[in-house]
């Protein structure tokens, strides 16, 4: 609850001096700015979980045996017939897990080369956010806080993507 007291608080007071003739805008970039850079120094240090993380979603893909295709005849399988899938699934982790080593390779490239702009966007965003909040006291936890964290964004804050899904959404069919 106290983080979004005070985020509540920072959006009233960045909106008063931004507002034309009332305050200090350079004040406020300057705190940007810090904000900014608290991130991306932060981001540093999920840059290694970031290239884990898309590892694992390439390589650990879900494995299930075809138990529905075993059971169309209508007849009994015996035991070779459920050894054999099993042995399918089993082939099919032992090549993911061939792969990880690649993947890993391909995956380190992939975030190097578009780290330096990318940062923020690469890195899981809710221990981005609570990192960053734990410099100033409070946590973020993302089942509890994502909700109110989108209560305080305006329209335009929202990414388009993002909108359009909500619209797809709420829409009636």
């Amino acid at each position: 609850r106290e983080l979004f007291d005070r985020a509540t608080r920072c959006r009233r007071v960045h909106r008063i001096e931004t507002q034309p003739g009332r305050g200090r805008p350079p004040q406020v970039h300057l705190q940007k700015e810090k904000s900014q850079n608290r991130s991306r120094k932060f981001a540093e240090k999920l840059k290694m979980l970031a290239i884990e993380k898309r590892v694992v979603r390439s390589v650990c893909k879900p494995v299930y045996p075809e138990t529905r295709r075993l059971f169309d005849g209508g007849t009994t399988l015996g035991l070779t017939r459920i050894a054999e899938e099993i042995t399918k699934s089993i082939t099919e982790l032992e090549a993911s897990k061939a792969a990880v080593e690649q993947a890993y390779a391909e995956q380190t490239i992939v975030v190097e080369k578009t780290w330096d702009q990318d940062k923020l966007s690469l890195v899981p965003g809710d221990l981005l956010l609570d990192g960053v909040c734990q410099k100033f006291g409070v946590r973020f936890r993302k089942e509890v806080d994502s909700s109110r964290a989108a209560t305080l964004l305006n329209q335009s804050e929202v990414d388009d993507e993002i909108r359009q899904i909500l619209q797809e959404i709420g829409s009636p069919t």
